[in-house]
């Protein structure tokens, strides 16, 4: 039997990334676009950075798991 935690893991199986994505371009659209002081949250110079690396990892992860089937 799976936990709920399990559950929710294997519903979002390829979508963790875009969602880690998103959540850094809200933060980024909150606190320059904005100008809203979110705690604990600091954007550097290089967020762009990470969102593209979010996004690629997906791409490869499911690259990845097309070729293995």
């Amino acid at each position: 039997m799976l936990s709920a935690f399990q559950k929710v893991a294997e519903l979002l199986d390829g979508f963790k990334m875009y969602i880690i994505a998103g959540t850094i371009l809200l933060a980024v659209l909150l606190e320059k676009g904005l100008g809203w002081d979110i705690p604990g949250v600091v954007i550097g110079d290089d967020w762009m950075n990470y969102v593209w690396t979010a996004l690629g990892m997906s791409a490869a992860r499911s690259a990845i798991k097309k070729v293995e089937m």
